[in-house]
Parts: structure tokens; sequence; C-alpha cells
């Protein structure tokens, strides 16, 4: 049964779940520095909201970029207004930080592709009417707009997920699913190379962003708690290696909002180094909220392990930030590979 996602703020009666889709397909145009600053603003709250944030905006994104005319007039206006719900489909059970190595496979049919495999941890799933999936070709890595509803689909809610409950997590199975030759992304060979590429740009700056905003939440509960905890008489603020977590999540909490919005002016400045910024920012940012999570928890004490404490869930969120959108040793091959490619300016 379709699930409905998590409620998002509106703005000019539309929802704001991809607003940078231009305003001829019923979007908002927002740049990606204003997509990180919403993100930041929900990653503070609660990181599902992000979530469905970023899944609908990656997805946007690779067809503004690579849909054909005709895809993007069928599809960007429910992407805009919400009334499409999007996931995106390329982690697999056996191919997950190496994505190259996908087996979900797309065999040519006349005026269609017929699509089998399995995906695994997509974010939305559980709710998502449309999904950009990613599969092998005989001419290389495909991208394909699937209706999550067609015969063939199925799909099994993660129920014991200990992070982002609310993101509506699946794994997403395809038994001979028919495709329309027009619902192609892009086209053969660009499924990776393009098509995701772009995608995960704009995942990586919304997940940098909404670690941002989850670092400074940590960081502001800690602050409180050190100045309204006691003990011997005085605040345990005033003790210095409480001050010393307390400077550990301000400079965690500083740097990822410093990183990101670095991130988003790159990919709206359309700089050569955009993709870098965006891999560097979301690794930076995810590590920085762990470091920020881990600090509050040992300033908070057992008040951070009580339910319904702001920390709590925001500890395991924080520490799942270094996994989705490429893990921190994926991010750092990535890193340490553009710099020796570079002339020693890349990063600046």
């Amino acid at each position: 049964m379709r699930r409905e996602p998590p409620e998002v703020a509106e703005l000019g009666g539309k929802r704001l779940l991809a607003p940078m889709i231009p305003p001829r397909y019923g979007g908002l145009g927002w740049t990606h520095a204003q997509l990180g600053d919403l993100c930041c603003d929900l990653g503070s709250v609660d990181s599902a909201l992000r979530a469905a944030v970023t899944v609908q905006s990656m997805t946007a994104a690779a067809v503004v970029r690579w849909g054909s005319a005709g895809l993007r007039d069928r599809v960007l206006p429910g992407l805009s207004d919400g009334s499409l719900l999007a996931g995106f489909c390329l982690t697999e059970p056996e191919a997950g930080s190496d994505a190259a190595s996908v087996r979900s496979q797309a065999t040519a049919r006349t005026g269609s592709w017929l699509l089998d495999g399995a995906k695994v941890w997509v974010t939305g799933g559980r709710w998502a009417d449309v999904l950009l999936v990613i599969a092998a070709t005989a001419e290389g890595p495909l991208a394909l707009l699937v209706e999550a509803g067609g015969d063939g689909v199925r799909r099994e809610p993660v129920e014991d997920s200990l992070a982002m409950p609310g993101a509506g997590l699946a794994d997403i199975a395809f038994d001979r699913v028919e495709v329309p030759a027009d619902a192609v992304v892009g086209r053969p060979g660009m499924g990776l190379s393009h098509v995701a590429g772009v995608a995960l740009a704009n995942g990586r700056l919304t997940v940098a962003a909404g670690c941002a905003g989850l670092a400074r939440t940590c960081r502001d509960h800690a602050v409180a708690h050190a100045r309204s905890r006691r003990q011997d008489s005085r605040p345990i603020g005033d003790h210095q290696l409480v001050r010393r977590l307390l400077a550990r999540a301000g400079v965690a909490s500083n740097s990822a909002d410093l990183v990101y919005r670095w991130a988003a002016a790159g990919l709206d400045e359309r700089a050569d180094d955009a993709g870098h910024r965006a891999i560097l920012a979301k690794y930076t940012a995810a590590r920085a909220a762990d470091e920020a999570a881990d600090c509050a928890t040992q300033v908070l004490g057992s008040a951070a392990f009580r339910a319904g404490h702001p920390v709590t869930a925001l500890v395991a969120d924080a520490r799942v930030m270094r996994i989705i959108e490429g893990t921190d040793e994926i991010c750092e091959s990535v890193i340490g590979e553009t710099l020796l490619r570079s002339r020693g300016d890349s990063g600046r």
C-alpha cells in the first residue's frame, strides 16, 4: 500500500519537493544555493524531511538536464507540484559503493526496454510513483524512468532501519518490466557518467546542507545543556573538558555550513570543479555532522538517550550520512584521484 511521505512546506501554493524545476514546468526555478538553504533547515529538524527533497530533486535534475522534451513536459509538472513522487534506484545487493557493477539488466526491444533486477535501500521507494533506475545494457549503463506501480514492479518496505525511519526506504525488484523507449533519460552509455552524475551532484549537495543543519542542532542542544546543567553548584559549561566538546561541535557546524555553500556556488556558476566540490562537501559535512552529534552526546550524557530528545534520532542519522551518496572511503578515493589529476589548485 502506498504511504504518504513526510509533509514538506509550501511556498506560493507549491510543495517544496523539487523547487529547482524551471517555472515553465510549474517549478520555482530556485538556485542550488536556495535549495541548499532549504535542506539545511530541514536537516536541522528531521533528516527524513530532507531526504524527501533530496530524492525528488535528484530525479528532477536528471530529467531537466538529460530528459527529452516530451519526457520533461510529461513528468516535470508532477514532480514540481508533488503529484508525482520519485525514487532513485542505483544501489543493489551486490553493487553498493561500486555503482559501475550494477547487475540490473535492460534489454532493448522494438519501441521499449525490458527491465530485470533488484535495487535496495531506495529512499522514498515505499511511496514513489516514478523510479529513476540505472541498469546495464550491451551499450553501457542506461537510465530509465519507470512507473513504480507498473506490472512486474515489486517493493518491500524496509522496516528495520535504525536511521531515518521516516524516509520511506524500500527494496524494489523488477521482473520483466516493460519500459517505453520514450522513458529513457539520456541514452545508453550515459546512465552513470551523465544522468546519475547530475543526480548525485544534486544529492550530495542536499545531503551536505542537511548535515550542516543537523550539526547546528546538535551544537545548540549541547550548548543549552552545558549552560543549564549544574554540577558542584556551577554550570558544567565552566569545565574545560566540556568547553572542548562544545568547541569541536561548533567547528564542525561552521565547517559544514561553509562547505555546502561553497559547493552550491560551484554548481550555480557551473564551475569546472562543481562535481568535485559536491563530493568534497558531502564528505566534509557528513563527518562534521557525526562529530557534532558525538560531542553533543558526550555533553548531554544520559539525556541524549531518552526517547523523544531531539538529539537521540540525529545521532543515528548523522552516522548514516557517512554512508549514503558515497561512503567516506569512496569519497576519499574520488577526491584523492581528482587531486592527483589536478595541477595543485583543485579544492581551493
